[in-house]
């Protein structure tokens, strides 16, 4: 075999059997040999989520030359679940056993984590205890989030804790991570993912508010079940001009904020196609209102004026029943 010229330091040698290069080698798979590597490197001790920071890599190419190197057979999966060298990778939202002298290494060496302690310490205002360590070094090694994203995440849950309970009052650690694991179901890994998934939260709580005001909820915060039905109306993209039509011919038929009822006419509505007020008056034969400002009444429906026709009254509740399939 002709010689290349290069030596391989023998320092620290990490080693693998003959028989595991030649199936690396002739798979041509070099994420694969990469991910394999680094197993060996680990003594497999190592979650997905870690081996992907390590190697700079997407976390479902890890993923999947994990399953390859399964099929290859140089790796097994340990008790039925997900591929490993020698541990089984723990479930999401189920951090790893993590000591604290591991813990205790990564701060005393000066890394990125260090820092990141010092200024989440001081966002919330105390020291953070055993446990809190483990759950912040979990969101850097387990969820594998970048430094900048962990401290956006910090100063995102602090403010909302801020807007939701007052001024002075900080999240624990443990809301932190829930919200860690959220974003990571949601797939922000860089602080760009994270200020675009806050703006599309600011743009719905500003829909949120402007919904809040066509239904004369002023001196109070919304209940959750309340929020359900407003974020549902939201998330279909339904217009604040229609939930207003609505919620009148809510108060009309019912004498009152009847949530299911106004639910089932915004559905009911979205199903046939009617995106704008203009589109519901014209399939009920009705030439168009002129519009009010949220939370008025239309002209007409003061003290003393006349209610709806009984005959309209019925129309809607035939649309209604159509469109239910009743």
């Amino acid at each position: 075999m002709e010689k290349s010229g290069y030596v391989v330091p023998p320092a620290d040698a990490v080693t693998i059997s003959g028989a595991a290069a030649d199936v690396l080698i002739r798979s041509g798979d070099g994420t694969a040999a990469l991910v394999y590597l680094c197993l060996a490197r680990c003594g497999g001790d190592v979650s997905a989520g870690r081996l992907a920071k390590t190697l700079s890599l997407p976390e479902k190419d890890v993923n999947a030359a994990l399953e390859r190197l399964c099929a290859l057979g140089l790796i097994r999966r340990a008790g039925g679940g997900e591929a490993a060298a020698a541990k089984p990778v723990p479930e999401k939202d189920e951090l790893p056993e993590y000591s604290v002298e591991e813990i205790r290494r990564e701060i005393s060496s000066g890394s990125v984590f260090a820092a990141l302690v010092k200024e989440v310490e001081k966002a919330l205002g105390k020291l953070l205890t055993g446990d809190d360590l483990t759950r912040l070094f979990g969101m850097y090694d387990y969820l594998g989030l970048p430094p900048d994203v962990i401290y956006h995440l910090v100063r995102f849950c602090i403010d909302e804790h801020a807007r939701r309970y007052g001024e002075g009052r900080k999240p624990t650690i443990r809301y932190i991570e829930k919200v860690a694991y959220s974003w990571e179901r949601e797939g922000i890994k860089t602080l760009e993912d994270a200020e675009a998934y806050i703006s599309r939260l600011e743009r719905q709580r500003d829909r949120v508010g402007e919904i809040l005001k066509i239904l004369q909820i002023r001196d109070r915060l919304p209940s959750a079940s309340e929020r359900r039905y407003i974020e549902g109306w939201v998330e279909l993209g339904i217009d604040p001009e229609l939930i207003e039509l609505a919620y009148d011919k809510t108060l009309v038929q019912t004498g009152r904020l009847a949530w299911k009822y106004l639910d089932a006419i915004l559905k009911s509505w979205h199903a046939a196609g009617y995106r704008t007020a203009r589109d519901v008056q014209r399939a009920e034969g009705k030439p168009p209102e002129k519009k009010t400002a949220p939370g008025q009444s239309a002209p007409g429906r003061g003290a003393g004026s006349a209610m709806p026709d009984e005959r309209d009254i019925q129309r809607m509740e035939n649309l209604l029943k159509k469109l239910k399939g009743e």
